[in-house]
């Protein structure tokens, strides 16, 4: 599941420079498909086909695929130095006299941690 969150980023990346550009590099569109296709094949239906010797040339063709555009960013679990990164982790938001901020329903703020 993990990796179609981070497929969301990819394409939001995607459509967000295409918003702002107008046009996309084929080769980068060529690397998306790609992606979209290796994760679709390990967590859709067609998982429990692939064999070891195939997840080990997708990890391959992934290594090459991360970061290689500005569209595929290294996963968080690849980029962070802290291994024990828990999504749950906060950090909230204060203003500059040290209280917390709300929104508007109540909630506590949170920064995003990237």
């Amino acid at each position: 599941m993990e990796n179609f969150n981070h497929l969301n980023t990819v394409y939001k990346n995607y459509f967000s420079v295409l918003a702002n550009t107008g046009y996309m590099n084929y080769k980068h569109v060529e690397r998306l498909l790609v992606y979209d296709c290796i994760v679709n094949i390990l967590e859709g239906d067609m998982g429990i086909y692939v064999t070891e010797e195939d997840y080990k040339a997708m990890q391959q063709a992934l290594y090459c695929l991360y970061g290689s555009t500005c569209l595929i960013p290294y996963p968080r679990f690849i980029n962070e130095d802290n291994m024990g990164y828990n999504e749950y982790d906060f950090i909230p938001r204060i203003t500059e006299t040290g209280i917390l901020r709300n929104t508007e329903t109540g909630d506590i703020r949170i920064a995003e941690i990237y």
